[in-house]
């Protein structure tokens, strides 16, 4: 039968010497514990792992802290059922989305903090922006998606409804977030300075944030003014996708 020597350091007293099973896969352990009844009683009834059963042991946790932490994310992220589940391997990288695709590949992976995805509509925007979300909940870091016409919507309810409490909690907050379709929405005074709170409050607390939309870089201080596009053009990378409406072509 094999035994592993395993326990506390060599000290300068007199050491006692217990055999027990590793309480994973019943090898044999000899522990060396410094001498004392109450020491050695309390060693005979705690159970022991050898190093490979604890190293396990360790994993198994961790693995389980993520499964946790994965599932909460999940939960409160937003995304659409039909966004949810993407993966890298399924975007289509005809060598001219290849700087967008890895500019979110690193926003997901928290080495970029803010990123525009800008470009016409159908030419895969919502989608690499969904993709690089579902990589960070899987990962456990959790990130809220938020339809901008949606947020301009619940933000017009009523005081009191839960509607209104969820927008001021996404406006005033400073997590993670991607804001989809940004030009979806009107450009008045009141929407500018609802879209300006919930950018601002990400980049200074250099918070994760993604933004999609159909302008331009030059066209968003047409758009939306100064304000937010000196923000959304200085503190993002700003990348373009191009190429046909793949909605319309995939219809046809």
């Amino acid at each position: 039968m094999n035994v592993i020597q395993s326990g506390l350091p060599p000290t300068v007293c007199r050491m006692a010497t217990i055999t027990k099973n590793c309480h994973g896969c019943g090898v044999r352990l000899r522990l060396q514990l410094p001498k004392g009844a109450s020491t050695r009683q309390f060693a005979e009834r705690l159970p022991v792992l050898c190093d490979a059963c604890a190293a396990a042991a360790d994993r198994a946790e961790k693995d389980r802290e993520l499964q946790e932490r994965r599932e909460a994310a999940e939960a409160m992220c937003g995304l659409p059922s039909s966004l949810r589940g993407l993966a890298w391997e399924e975007m289509d990288d005809d060598g001219a989305r290849s700087q967008p695709i890895e500019a979110a590949r690193r926003w997901a992976a928290g080495e970029l903090n803010g990123l525009v995805l800008g470009g016409p509509c159908g030419t895969g925007k919502t989608r690499l922006a969904a993709t690089a979300l579902w990589d960070r909940v899987q990962h456990g870091r959790r990130t809220r998606w938020v339809s901008v016409a949606r947020l301009v919507a619940m933000d017009r309810a009523g005081f009191g409804t839960d509607e209104k409490a969820q927008a001021n909690r996404i406006l005033t907050g400073a997590s993670p977030i991607i804001l989809d379709d940004l030009d979806k929405v009107g450009t008045n005074a009141a929407v500018r300075a609802l879209l300006y709170l919930a950018i601002d409050n990400r980049i200074e607390a250099g918070a994760p944030l993604l933004v999609t939309t159909n302008l331009k870089p030059d066209q968003l201080a047409e758009t939306f003014g100064e304000a937010i596009s000196s923000r959304l053009r200085g503190d993002c990378e700003v990348h373009l996708l191009t190429g046909i409406d793949r909605r319309v072509a995939s219809a046809a």
